[in-house]
């Protein structure tokens, strides 16, 4: 997962939004429920090449700059699957330094009808611009989002 991390890192500093449901998550450590509302900013959703799997990339930006990066994945395949990936916020500060905040999405099984998100740390990114993009793999099969609008946390 690594090498898939650093890429989206220089990828979320590249080119540029429908939410998923929240339902119950997986029982992997970083795999949790999701509960999106008005803090969530995210890209546009994207069909897994697998089929019937969708997924996406949020930035969750609070009061206080308190702002982390989420894989959400929402299963309507018709049978359980076997998900992993990664995920990766970029910040760009005003003095031109950028930092990389990601998270490695362990391999678990998502039951069809079933959404769950992969969680980056919660870090202080206040003042900076912040991009985010995810990878997920579908039962071996690679696919990456689209990047997220830019988030300017507060």
């Amino acid at each position: 997962m690594r090498f898939i991390r650093k890429g989206l890192a220089v990828a979320a500093l590249a080119a540029g939004a429908g939410m998923l449901a929240a339902s119950p998550a997986l029982a992997a450590p970083n795999w949790n429920p999701i509960s999106p509302d008005s803090y969530w900013k995210c890209g546009t959703t994207t069909t897994h090449p697998a089929g019937g799997v969708l997924f996406q990339t949020c930035i969750v930006s609070r009061p206080g700059g308190n702002t982390q990066a989420v894989l959400v994945v929402k299963n309507n395949s018709g049978h359980s699957i076997q998900i992993e990936g990664s995920v990766a916020a970029t910040a760009l500060w005003p003095s031109n330094t950028i930092t990389d905040h990601s998270a490695d999405c362990v391999q678990s099984t998502l039951s069809t009808g079933y959404s769950s998100g992969c969680f980056t740390a919660t870090a202080n990114l206040s003042g900076s611009q912040v991009r985010a993009a995810s990878a997920l793999i579908v039962n071996g099969q690679l696919a990456t989002t689209t990047q997220t609008p830019y988030v300017y946390p507060s």
